[in-house]
């Protein structure tokens, strides 16, 4: 064979290999089309209001499935393939290299695996299949007037002959399982810091700083209160389930006369996180430290941008007749998320028989999550009981072990392709392990353990959907009650009220049933602390016409501490939630201007706790202070607490408070002998308010007078580097901006200007501020309902961040 035949041959391949390349890889078989009864129509009439919310009225349950997928397509059609893309970890398909981690993790997580046994469920109901049949029907024909028409996304156009696979049922089912994973991720996320901090800080310094549940009580606020459920009496029969690493609950006293002897724990293994270091115990290695800090940091990597959790949240609340000026129930939420371009929401109002309900759900999924009817409203909060864990555990012979359990490994390899141009490559190389129960992370540990994730979604039989499709038709507070109990997918508060006066609240999802538990990684060796299938209807959250005459949820924990089953950390303290009962006991009697009244409030919780103290505690060092840091004070003496746009006040106090809390753990926060890794020591309100009380040691080399100084003459001279010598610069607004980021990545250029905006990362008005400033807010309320359930005229009252429709974000308007 001469040279020419071989070029010839090798350019023939190299050719194929190109053309083969650059073909976009295969999506699955699109769901078979429904079969049309004879008389079926696909027309309906869509109406837009002022604020483009589609009014869609069909004739028959199918054509209001199938009207409604086809204007969700129109308007967020870019939105819906992008999340499908996200949750089957093909991301990178479409948007390059940038979306491979992201898309390795949710392989990882195989949510496929789930989705595919609700499909099984779902086919032996068909009225409810065939209602998704026509939705999805109805997303392709909108998918199809996009490829050419003028409202083809921005975004697909600007990568040239995209066409979006064909929607699927299973494509709706995938972006709940994606949903699900985000909202209540926390719990897991809060472990891995704190087993970091645990590590890091010590057993007996951790202790310290982050407290136990009956120290730190009085910084919560219950949801249910005691003697509102069967499992929460009104006097405490037996000792909370251990919320500090290492504790074990108390079970209850056999014999009352007797004082049970404590028993002393000792160390399960030397190298792990998340058991008490005995004081006879040998010092952990440096080596295995070093090897588990580096497996923090590879955690962190992993969860990417999700690894800061502050600011998400939300507000919902249900106030009975007896409380409004009307007679008739009140209710209102506010979900916290990020704020998006487009909007995390797609608002719709759907009429058809059976159906006249108006809200918002998300993007790809016919549902609506928070709205109402002629009948009942609803509202969603982020539940945030432990419904995930991260545990440290042995693998030998194909197996997990936890405890006595045994779960088979099975080993994978994803081919994740990657568009680079043109050209699509294919990843295949790397290979992962995983059981039914969960993932082994690909994250390097100790000798002999592994990390492995667990989650109770995957343990849901049956989707959603069918739930909250049976919510979104209930005629009455039970039958919404009803729906919401069937509902498994981790874990959200949910709160409703009807046209008859009943208010009700009822948490949702499947949680771990366990006596004991640990913040940080699980002991898998403790049979206490692992999972025992999850909590029975009677003992889940749930609540029907309190006394109190209503019900307040701020992600806040649920029960208190003496329920006899450990719920997790993840819970927020009840700032939010305590200042929203407040204003509803403040008023005799509601209206829905006062509801909205109180979504808007301001007050902020850091200041009415801290700031009298940091202002005490100057007064011993008033002669070392700068004329600049006098006129501070001056302005903080006569601050009301809100954090509204036009004042200097909330700008002074938030960033000194950074400085602050920086400077009491600065000792805390340094590396340790032998270990390069630094670990920001930040334990917020209740550990700064006890040192500035005396009953907490600081970690400073200064005197606590000193340095409260110190960090407020930082703070104004960060303020002057910032905006300048003039305190008008320094006004709240001006300094704590909203930036409405992409949903592809934050530093897209396709976004709107940013805006000036009040409240505080506690405030019910939520808008987070993180860092020292100047403040970049994403988090915030991205839809406002408020509802009056009259039985002759339901007054509802529904407000979305950002627009309706996905259109290019700097145009405004």
């Amino acid at each position: 064979m001469n040279w020419k035949t071989i070029f010839f041959v090798l350019l023939v391949l190299g050719v194929g290999l190109v053309l083969w390349l650059s073909r976009a890889p295969q999506w699955p078989v699109a769901t078979p089309l429904p079969v049309v009864t004879k008389g079926f129509s696909k027309q309906c009439t869509v109406t837009r209001d002022t604020w483009d919310v589609p009014h869609i009225k069909a004739a028959t349950t199918e054509a209001m499935m199938y009207c409604w997928g086809y204007i969700q397509a129109l308007d967020r059609g870019w939105q819906m393939d992008f999340l499908r893309r996200i949750a089957y970890g093909r991301a990178s398909e479409a948007y390059g290299s940038s979306m491979l981690r992201t898309d390795f993790f949710l392989r990882i997580l195989s949510f496929e695996r789930v989705v595919k046994r609700w499909m099984k469920v779902l086919k032996t109901q068909p009225k409810k299949y065939r209602q998704m049949q026509f939705y999805t029907w109805g997303v392709n024909q909108g998918f199809k007037a996009l490829r050419s028409g003028p409202q083809r996304p921005y975004l697909w156009k600007k990568m040239g002959s995209y066409q979006p696979p064909p929607w699927r049922v299973e494509d709706s089912m995938m972006i709940l399982m994606l949903q699900s994973f985000n909202q209540t991720k926390r719990s897991f996320i809060k472990d891995i810091k704190h087993a970091r901090l645990r590590l890091h800080l010590g057993e007996k310094r951790y202790r310290e700083i982050y407290g136990r549940d009956d120290q730190l009580k009085g910084y919560d606020h219950l949801i249910i209160k005691p003697g509102e459920h069967p499992l929460a009496p009104k006097t405490a029969t037996r000792t909370a389930p251990s919320s500090v690493p290492g504790g074990r609950p108390a079970l209850p006293r056999k014999n009352p006369a007797k004082k049970p002897v404590p028993r002393r724990r000792t160390m399960a293994s030397p190298a792990s996180p998340n058991t008490r270091m005995a004081a006879h115990s040998p010092l952990l290695k440096v080596l295995e430290r070093r090897l588990m800090m580096s497996g923090f940091a590879q955690l962190q990597s992993m969860v990417g941008e999700g690894w800061d959790t502050r600011g998400l949240g939300s507000n919902s609340w249900v106030i009975a007749g007896s409380r409004s000026q009307s007679g008739h129930a009140l209710l209102a939420n506010d979900p916290h998320l990020a704020i998006l371009t487009p909007s995390f929401w797609h608002e719709a109002h759907l009429i058809a028989p059976g159906f006249d309900v108006l809200g918002v759900g998300v993007p790809g999924t016919p549902l609506i999550v928070s709205g109402n009817n002629r009948y009942a409203a609803w509202g969603i909060t982020n539940g945030y009981s432990n419904s995930a864990d991260i545990t440290a555990v042995t693998t030998k012979g194909g197996v997990v072990r936890m405890g006595s359990q045994s779960l088979k490994i099975e080993r994978f390899r994803p081919t994740v392709w990657v568009r680079l141009g043109f050209l699509h490559l294919p990843i295949f190389w790397k290979s992962f392990s995983r059981t039914p129960r969960g993932t082994i992370l690909p994250i390097k540990w100790i000798q002999g353990k592994k990390l492995f994730l667990q989650w109770s979604a995957y343990h849901v039989k049956e989707s959603p959907i069918v739930p909250i499709l049976d919510l979104m038709k209930a005629t009455s507070g039970q039958e919404s009650d009803s729906a919401l109990k069937s509902m498994k997918l981790p874990n959200w508060n949910m709160v409703f009220a009807d046209i008859k006066g009943n208010i009700g609240y009822r948490q949702v999802g499947l949680v771990p049933r366990r006596k004991s538990g640990l913040f940080g990684f699980i002991d898998a060796s403790d049979p206490k602390q692992i999972w025992s299938g999850f909590l029975k209807d009677r003992e889940t959250a749930a609540l029907l016409n309190p006394q109190r005459g209503f019900i307040v949820t701020a992600n806040n924990r649920t029960f208190p501490i003496n329920f006899p089953f450990f719920l997790g950390h993840a819970f927020i303290e009840g700032y939010r939630a305590k200042r929203i009962e407040q204003l509803i006991q403040k008023t005799p009697k509601h209206t829905l201007q006062s509801m909205q009244k109180i979504q808007l409030d301001v007050q902020v919780p850091a200041a009415v706790m801290l700031l009298s103290l940091m202002l005490n505690k100057l007064k011993p060092v008033h002669g070392k202070l700068s004329l600049q840091a006098k006129h501070a004070i001056a302005l903080l003496r006569m601050w009301n607490r809100r954090a509204s746009r036009k004042l200097v006040s909330p700008t002074i106090f938030r960033v000194w408070y950074h400085f602050l809390e920086e400077e009491l753990f600065r000792k805390d926060s340094a590396s340790k002998p032998g270990l390069p890794f630094k670990v920001k020591v930040t334990p917020g309100y209740p550990a700064i308010q006890r040192v500035l009380l005396g009953t907490l040691k600081p970690g400073t080399s200064l005197s606590l007078s000193n340095a409260v100084r110190v960090s407020l003459e930082k703070a104004l001279q960060k303020l002057q580097k910032d905006k300048g010598s003039d305190p008008k610069g320094w006004e709240w607004g001006n300094y704590h901006r909203m930036y409405f980021f992409h949903q592809l990545g934050r530093h897209r250029k396709e976004r709107p200007p940013s805006q000036g905006v009040r409240g505080d990362e506690q405030t019910v008005n939520l808008a987070q501020s993180r860092g020292n400033g100047p403040f970049r807010v994403k988090n915030g309320p991205s839809y406002r309902l408020v509802v009056e359930l009259s039985p002759k005229r339901i007054r509802s009252y529904g407000v979305l961040a950002g627009k309706e429709l996905d259109r290019n974000p700097k145009v405004l308007g």
